[in-house]
């Protein structure tokens, strides 16, 4: 049996992603690893909650010790790596908070990798590394695209 963790997979797009491993990959063990900040709430894994094949555990994608139980404990083979501090604007006003997730915790997600031996990390992100929009535009955003972040409504 596969046995993936989804880091953040009591965000938005995290727990849809749950939902739609859980429909279509009956042979697969889900393991929702959340912290449960401002991104992330219960009620959105609430219709699957107990399915057997998912487990929920409250925990810091930076703290390595737990990490790596956790990927002990459950036989992990596969990290999806949804957590982030995903709210650009508030990085002006709170930079530490967005420097431990989504860099110190994702840097933790690859040592835990690599001392508990999982195969494979997959890690996500959004259309905003690719820059504002304007309305109706539409732009291909690729691996090899440049990055444009923004922090601002005001594109800046």
């Amino acid at each position: 049996m596969k046995s993936i963790v989804v880091t953040g997979g009591s965000g938005f797009i995290g727990s849809h992603f749950i939902r739609h491993v859980l429909a279509t990959r009956p042979d697969w063990k889900v393991v929702n690893v959340d912290v449960l900040s401002y991104a992330g709430n219960l009620e959105n894994n609430a219709d699957y909650k107990d399915h057997p094949q998912y487990r929920f555990y409250r925990a810091d994608i930076g703290d390595l010790e737990t990490v790596c139980d956790i990927f002990e404990k459950e036989s992990i083979d596969t990290i999806i790596n949804f957590a982030a501090e995903s709210d650009n604007n508030k990085a002006v006003n709170s930079p530490l908070d967005f420097v431990r997730t989504n860099a110190l915790g994702t840097a933790t997600l690859c040592e835990a990798a690599r001392l508990c031996k999982v195969e494979r990390l997959h890690r996500i992100s959004t259309w905003e590394v690719c820059g504002q929009l304007e309305l109706g535009e539409m732009i291909e955003c690729t691996e090899n695209s440049p990055y444009r972040p923004r922090t601002r409504d005001n594109g800046s």
